[in-house]
């Protein structure tokens, strides 16, 4: 279906080139993993019709290929043309990546202010992991896992950081509630299995070690 479509967005584009086919050719582009060739596409809509969606699809297909700073540079342009975007939360994440995250928390904070929602929480609680804040961590991932109760992701990572902070019942008791739900996730059986090592449970360390490496 979408090879169909940007096969009829190339003819088209011969035709009309003020029609806003490099736009919906893009989007085609995108949604078949194409993301260098979106985002061709995408620049040529934008210097055309320099919009904040034009910005948004572009910065996303940045994203999705890796290209972070440029993602960041994009969505930046979103919230100068619709400060109401919620930009904020994927330029957030592309700063996430690059490492800075007094940044991304900034953004993620934004995001929140303007649409509270678990997955910015989880994001949140993510960069503050990062940063070694461990009680804002645990705080956020908690307020995402009212929502979503089962998120293996969440439930490791908090369970991650209660170990940091030295919880260690607390934090096993969110690995195992993880495993639980994926028994073969192997971030959560290495945590758990580091966790019983560190309390001197050799066996049920070794136990759990072997279970990720199968």
């Amino acid at each position: 279906r979408y090879f169909d479509a940007i096969d009829d967005y190339t003819e088209a584009r011969h035709l009309d080139a003020d029609s806003p086919v490099h736009a919906n050719r893009g989007t085609a582009l995108f949604k078949v993993g194409r993301y260098a060739d979106a985002i061709e596409d995408f620049t040529e809509a934008i210097r055309k019709a320099p919009t904040a969606v034009g910005y948004y699809n572009r910065g996303y297909a940045h994203l999705c290929n890796r290209q972070f700073a440029e993602a960041a540079a994009d969505f930046t342009k979103v919230l100068e043309l619709d400060p109401q975007s919620a930009a904020h939360n994927d330029r957030g994440s592309a700063y996430l990546a690059l490492d800075e995250y007094d940044k991304a928390i900034a953004d993620f904070e934004s995001e929140l202010s303007r649409s509270p929602n678990a997955i910015t929480h989880f994001n949140l609680g993510y960069a503050h992991q990062m940063r070694g804040a461990f009680e804002s961590a645990i705080s956020h991932y908690s307020e995402t896992l009212k929502v979503i109760p089962k998120h293996v992701v969440a439930l490791n990572n908090r369970g991650l950081a209660r170990l940091w902070r030295g919880e260690d019942e607390a934090g096993i008791a969110d690995l195992e509630a993880a495993l639980e739900i994926d028994p073969k996730n192997v971030t959560a059986l290495n945590n758990r299995a580091v966790a019983h090592r560190a309390k001197g449970a050799i066996d049920d360390a070794l136990s759990d070690f072997s279970k990720a490496l199968k």
